[in-house]
């Protein structure tokens, strides 16, 4: 079975992600400081920017070319419930002319929540998270007439009202997910056609891991902690060459980085092609594809 990893365009908190690294690197903050900036100013459930709707009209027409020639016949496509992912979703379904499923299983590291200032003293606030702002299931299906929802609940909130994930309940997430994908059913419904995931940068690092048989590291939330997604390329393949240098001479690749957040890092608007054998086996194609973006003249993030 092929499966094409879709992660969604630029959003408004990647905008945010960015300004936030940038002003690390120019020893503008601290990191405690960048914490709390990205959790003041983050948004529950944020859409895409104009930027970003830029993206996806490039990444859409990446997607059908992609599925015309590496797929073998039979589509199906599915997202995360997420604004951003569906908006992504949206227009790559439009342009293959196919329906998407709504899978919350393929939301993001840490789900939709709020982070709340709570000051314990005069001098430094903390941060409690509590429930964010999430769309009704009947709200997604009468925005997205083209998607099917047959998992997610018949009313209220898609997540139930679950608030903020944990990082252990993410991987096992993953797990559930990388199972799944690799069973005999699903082998059998989609064959040798592709299947479509649009998703998100640091939980489609886990389902990538969880694929391969690795296991995540859970001490760390990289969205509470400011992941390495809103790191530039550029930035994060530097700290790629200064972590994994050989002595070869060779240009090192993501293998030697610390976190599977960064070894199976997609960027903004870009892809990752595997196989999934019939035993299980996964072999990854390629990781973080990209030429669409940069010979439409789009930014990387």
């Amino acid at each position: 079975m092929k499966l094409l990893l879709v992660r969604h365009a630029q959003s408004h908190n990647n905008v945010i992600q960015a300004s936030v690294h940038q002003r690390i690197s120019k020893g503008e903050l601290k990191p405690f400081e960048a914490q709390h900036e990205w959790l003041e100013q983050r948004q529950d459930d944020p859409g895409l920017t104009a930027a970003g709707h830029k993206q996806t009209a490039v990444l859409a027409k990446h997607v059908v070319r992609k599925v015309k020639t590496k797929g073998g016949g039979k589509v199906m496509m599915m997202c995360s419930p997420m604004k951003r992912a569906c908006e992504t979703a949206a227009a790559i379904a439009a342009l293959l002319g196919e329906r998407v499923e709504l899978n919350t299983n393929l939301c993001e590291v840490g789900g939709i929540y709020a982070a709340k200032k709570v000051m314990r003293n005069a001098l430094i606030p903390s941060f409690e998270n509590v429930p964010g702002v999430c769309p009704s299931s009947s709200d997604l299906r009468s925005r997205y007439p083209n998607f099917d929802s047959p998992t997610l609940p018949a009313s209220g909130p898609w997540d139930g009202g679950r608030g903020h994930e944990s990082v252990e309940q993410a991987i096992s997430r993953s797990q559930t997910l990388a199972h799944w994908l690799k069973s005999e059913d699903l082998q059998s419904k989609v064959g040798n056609g592709m299947l479509v995931l649009v998703s998100h940068a640091d939980f489609i690092a886990l389902l990538l891991a969880a694929l391969q048989g690795e296991v995540a590291g859970k001490s760390v939330n990289p969205d509470f902690q400011v992941s390495v997604h809103g790191v530039s390329e550029a930035v994060l393949m530097q700290e790629t060459r200064e972590r994994s240098r050989s002595g070869t001479g060779k240009e090192p690749t993501m293998v030697g980085v610390d976190t599977v957040y960064e070894r199976y890092r997609v960027s903004l608007a870009c892809s990752c092609f595997c196989e999934i054998s019939p035993n299980g086996g996964t072999v990854i194609h390629w990781l973080n594809y990209k030429k669409h973006l940069t010979a439409a003249g789009c930014t990387i993030q």
